[in-house]
């Protein structure tokens, strides 16, 4: 029986569609990538995005982890290198070395999600660019170290961070994470009125889009901006 070929977890940032997470297998000829999950990667992330909401969409959130574990489990038994695997899913892909131009690994942390530990940056002959952020607990140095295996001259650049521990102030942490989301919502709403505005794109859809991120974005953005009360000030005394 073969050794099983060793993976990482790469999400792929998109800014005008939703980001794709993949598993990304190494060897020393390629990296071929298993498309797994879109936005919703797992229990986290759900909360994150979803905040006080979460309870009323944990039965949707539950089917979407499902079929990422269902994805997994199917390419566990399938060898990443053949031509099966990038018929299974047009997502899917594979990169050869010799297609390579540069690959860069950077030790900071992306700001694109608020779970990761960096990014893996690969350069290819065509232009093309594929950056996949290390989202989750995965050890930095221990997908440099498999990175090494396909690229051994790959540049390193950026300072390991510590993983952030939980907040010794929850309320301040919250309020961060509601601006945080504020921003990404206001962004959503103003990419899906110029979707609506334009003219060879005029689709109803946008214009709800554009509201409801709106108003999702006033609701996280007044939530970042609200200070706790004074009995949970006498509390914290």
């Amino acid at each position: 029986m073969k050794d099983p070929i060793p993976f990482f977890h790469g999400l792929q940032p998109r800014w005008t569609r939703f980001d794709r997470l993949y598993r990304v297998y190494v060897s020393k000829q390629s990296l071929a990538g298993a498309y797994i999950a879109g936005q919703i990667q797992d229990e986290d992330t759900a909360v994150i995005m979803f905040q006080h909401f979460t309870p009323l969409l944990y039965p949707w959130i539950q089917r979407i982890l499902d079929r990422r574990r269902e994805r997994e489990s199917l390419y566990d038994s399938i060898d990443p290198f053949s031509t099966r695997f990038l018929e299974i899913d047009p997502r899917n892909f594979r990169i050869a070395r010799e297609d390579v131009v540069r690959t860069r690994f950077k030790r900071n942390r992306s700001m694109w999600t608020p779970l990761n530990s960096g990014v893996v940056t690969i350069e290819l002959i065509d232009g093309r660019v594929r950056r996949f952020i290390l989202v989750g607990e995965q050890a930095a140095d221990d997908v440099l170290e498999l990175m090494k295996r396909f690229d051994p001259a790959i540049e390193i650049y950026g300072r390991t961070k510590p993983s952030p521990q939980a907040s010794s102030n929850p309320t301040r942490n919250n309020r961060l994470v509601y601006g945080w989301f504020a921003l990404i919502l206001f962004y959503l709403g103003l990419l899906f009125t110029s979707f609506a505005l334009d003219a060879p794109m005029k689709n109803p859809k946008f214009i709800s889009l554009a509201i409801v991120n709106a108003i999702a974005g006033a609701y996280c953005l007044a939530r970042s901006l609200r200070r706790p009360d004074d009995s949970t000030n006498k509390d914290a005394q």
